[in-house]
């Protein structure tokens, strides 16, 4: 499946995302997802992200699993507390499949 990385004319270089990504493929929206287990049992309790102290972390593991400028698109966002105040991570997505 190809992948387009999409950085519109005039605009800054995106540093550790990218504006958009552009695939051919059904797409498959996926709900906010919690580190929540199969028991309904809080995983890794203590990780992060509800505060903007842990965006080096962050950075730092998409740099190592992302190739410089082909970040995937995606919002940082913090926020004060997500539907229980032990979930420190929520991720969402949308991924294509071929």
């Amino acid at each position: 499946m190809t992948k387009q990385i999409i950085r519109p004319p005039g605009m800054s270089a995106p540093r550790g995302y990218s504006y958009a990504v552009k695939k051919t493929g059904t797409p498959v929206f996926i709900s906010g997802q919690a580190s929540v287990d199969g028991r309904d049992q809080l995983v890794g309790e203590g990780d992060a992200v509800t505060d903007a102290a842990y965006r080096p972390a962050v950075v730092a593991a998409r740099q190592r699993h992302f190739q410089e400028g082909r970040y995937p698109a995606s919002t940082y966002v913090v926020v004060s507390v997500l539907a229980l105040p032990q979930l420190l991570v929520e991720i969402e997505a949308v991924a294509m499949i071929d």
